[in-house]
C-alpha cells in the first residue's frame, strides 16, 4: 500500500521544518511505502533551504520518496489540487506547515486500521495553542483498536464540520467527487466533505454506509493559529452559499429555524433526569395551554 502525504507551505519555513521532520520519523512496516508531497506557494523564506536539505536527507530511504514544486498558485486550496494530483498513493493525507503527525507510528497505526471498506479513515486531531506543549496526549490503545462506521448527516455539516487534516482519504474520492473548491478561501475541505459523506456530486451518490469510519488515534497536532481557526466568522459566511445551491430551500428553511433547538436537545437526552424533567414541564405548560383556550 502506498500513502501520499501533501503538504502546502508559504513562507512558513519553521512550521515547514516541524512538519518534514515529523514525516522523516515515520516507521512504517515492509508493505507500506510513503510519498511526501510539497506544494509551495512560491516562498520567499527560506522554505526552499529547508525542502532541499530534507530532499538530501531522504535520498537513501528505501520506503519515503519526495515530490515537489515552488510556484506561485491561486490559493491553498489550488495548492493541495496540485499536490493530490501529484501523488501517486491508494490514499491521501494533508499535513500542511506547522501541523504534526502525533508521533513516529502514527501512519503505521492508521494503516493498519484501515480495511478494503474504508474510503475515509478519521483519526483524532490534536489542537495545539501557541504557548502551550506541542505534543499529543498519551492514551492507552491497543496496537489495532477497532474502527466504528460514522455516519454523518446534513445535521452536522450545517453547522461544523470533520477535520480533514487527520484522516485518510481514498484518491478515488477526489477523483468521484471533485477537488478542493479553489473559488473557496477557507472551507473548501467542507465542502468536499458535505459532498463524499451526505449530499453527493457530479451525479454520484454519497459514499454507502459504512466507507468512512473513525479510529480512536491521535494522528495530527494541528496548529491553531492557521487560517481557518483566525476567521470563524468568515468560515460560517463562505458556507452559506453552498449550503443554499446545494440544499433545497424548504429544507434548508427547516434547519435555519429548528437547527438549535434540536440541538438542545440532544444534549439533554443524554441526561435522562434532564429529559424527563424537560418533558414534564412540557406536558404541562401544552395542557394548560389547550386549558385556557376553552
Amino acid at each position: 500500500m502506498k500513502i501520499s502525504i501533501v503538504t502546502i507551505n508559504f513562507n512558513d519555513s519553521k512550521g515547514l521544518q516541524k512538519t518534514l521532520e515529523s514525516v522523516a520519523m515515520q516507521v512504517v512496516p515492509d508493505s507500506v511505502e510513503l510519498e511526501h508531497i510539497i506544494v509551495d506557494g512560491g516562498s520567499s523564506d527560506g522554505s526552499l533551504d529547508v525542502i532541499r536539505d530534507y530532499e538530501k536527507q531522504l535520498s537513501l530511504s528505501l520506503r519515503l520518496s519526495l515530490k515537489w514544486l515552488s510556484e506561485r498558485d491561486k490559493g491553498i486550496y489550488d495548492g493541495m489540487d496540485k499536490g493530490i494530483r501529484m501523488a501517486t498513493g491508494d490514499y491521501i493525507v494533508i499535513l500542511n506547515s506547522a501541523d504534526c503527525l502525533a508521533a513516529p507510528d502514527v501512519i503505521a497505526r492508521m494503516v493498519q486500521a484501515l480495511d478494503d471498506e474504508t474510503d475515509i479513515l478519521l483519526g483524532n486531531i490534536v489542537n495545539i495553542y501557541p504557548g502551550k506543549k506541542s505534543t499529543a496526549p498519551r492514551k492507552s490503545l491497543p496496537t489495532n483498536p477497532q474502527p466504528t462506521v460514522v455516519s454523518p448527516t446534513l445535521l452536522h455539516f450545517y453547522h461544523g464540520t470533520i477535520p480533514h487534516d487527520a484522516a485518510l482519504i481514498r484518491k478515488s474520492i477526489y477523483e468521484t467527487y471533485g477537488y478542493y473548491d479553489i473559488n473557496m478561501k477557507i472551507c473548501s475541505d467542507w465542502k468536499l466533505f458535505l459532498q463524499a459523506m451526505v449530499l453527493g456530486a457530479n451525479g454520484v451518490a454519497p459514499l454507502a454506509e459504512g466507507r468512512v469510519k473513525h479510529v480512536d488515534i491521535d494522528m495530527v497536532l494541528f496548529d491553531m493559529t492557521g487560517t481557518s481557526n483566525q476567521n470563524t466568522d468568515k468560515w460560517q459566511a463562505e458556507k452559506r452559499p453552498v449550503l443554499e445551491a446545494m440544499v433545497p430551500a424548504t429544507i434548508l428553511r427547516d434547519y435555519d429555524a429548528y437547527y438549535n433547538d434540536i440541538c438542545l436537545m440532544q444534549r439533554i437526552h443524554r441526561h435522562p433526569l434532564a429529559f424527563y424533567l424537560v418533558r414534564f414541564i412540557e406536558r404541562v405548560l401544552f395542557k394548560l395551554e389547550k386549558w385556557f383556550k376553552k
